[in-house]
């Protein structure tokens, strides 16, 4: 059995440290001279082990693991052009046996988001983790975090993303198998995206029976001209629109990492498989709602109005559920029922 086999190489933690030496050492070249590229989508050739070897000078390497890559950046000089530039990284076989070892963890399933990220990896049929690039704004959110919380089976998934992450993740979908449907939303639906105002049409990809939808928050033009200031409103505007889910139990989130609460209650809703209609949301449609509502009482969720019981007999639950459930609250300030949506971004400045 060689070295290598003895290994046996995790492709996904072999990935996540390819990724974070492209974003950390060659990105920021490539941004200097073409900056529409954040995020660098890359392709994996070849993997391979390199014993300790004697150096001229008699003394002795450490064992690394060679992998040779092939990034695709757009091209400078032509529009809608790709050039594929081919590099190599030479892994110290230490950083790469803590990176597997974290990715070991991960699959422990000792946390919520340990759960929600096994359930969403069985339903992608690929780790989830490289949907998730370092430093970059991308969420799975609503039904997919929903049904993973409540044990229910997911029906598809959804991605929210700034628009830097767009190349980067349907390059990811594409090397596992997903292709892109243009015309997969029905056109009644499609045309309700325009009445919400806040979200573009979904790019939608499928494989088999499994569906991922990338959803961009729809963007305008933003008078800032200072970069620091306009990336700190652009992720504000994010997260807000994350809160603002017209169904209470689809007020999840998730980044790879943790779950979020974006709706105050929406744990509890899931477990419990009830939902509450949030009119003053965003991302609220009368015609949406409809079709929304209509699906998952199908599914035997069940519409409750917000009261105080009701409130009520779900902390009760929390504080009687012995499975203490660990998720970031991100629904403070009321930021759902907040007018900072209204800010126009730039849908040129990527992150």
């Amino acid at each position: 059995m060689s070295k290598l086999e003895d290994l046996s190489i995790n492709d996904s933690a072999i990935k996540r440290i390819v990724h974070q030496h492209i974003e950390t050492h060659i990105a920021p070249e490539i941004n200097l001279q073409n900056r529409t590229i954040k995020l660098i989508p890359f392709v994996i050739n070849v993997v391979k082990y390199r014993d300790i070897k004697e150096l001229p000078d008699g003394t002795f390497s450490d064992p690394y693991i060679w992998v040779g890559y092939t990034m695709k950046v757009k091209s400078q000089h032509i529009r809608g052009s790709v050039d594929d530039i081919t590099k190599s990284i030479s892994i110290p076989i230490n950083d790469y046996i803590i990176e597997d070892r974290n990715e070991k963890i991960k699959s422990l399933g000792v946390s919520l988001g340990d759960k929600v990220r096994e359930n969403i990896n069985e339903y992608l049929e690929f780790n989830s983790d490289e949907l998730f690039p370092i430093n970059s704004l991308v969420r799975i959110f609503g039904g997919a975090v929903r049904d993973s919380i409540s044990d229910n089976e997911i029906h598809d998934i959804d991605i929210i993303l700034g628009s830097g992450s767009l190349d980067y993740l349907e390059n990811v979908l594409t090397e596992n198998g997903y292709k892109y449907m243009e015309s997969l939303t029905p056109k009644d639906l499609s045309s309700i995206y325009h009445d919400i105002r806040v979200i573009n049409e979904p790019h939608s990809w499928v494989k088999g029976d499994k569906i991922v939808q990338l959803i961009r928050p729809a963007a305008g033009y933003l008078e800032e001209k200072n970069p620091k200031i306009k990336e700190s409103i652009y992720k504000k505007s994010f997260t807000d629109l994350i809160r603002n889910v017209d169904i209470s139990c689809c007020g999840v989130s998730y980044d790879g990492e943790k779950v979020y609460e974006n709706f105050e209650g929406a744990v509890s809703h899931c477990k419990n498989g009830i939902f509450i209609v949030n009119k003053t949301a965003k991302m609220y449609s009368d015609k949406r709602i409809i079709h929304r509502t209509t699906k998952l009482s199908s599914r035997g969720w069940v519409e409750v109005k917000p009261s105080v019981a009701t409130n009520r007999d779900l902390k009760i639950d929390e504080i009687l559920n012995e499975n203490i459930l660990d998720y970031v609250p991100e629904y403070k300030d009321n930021l759902y029922y907040s007018e900072s949506l209204d800010i126009d971004c730039d849908d040129d400045f990527y992150i």
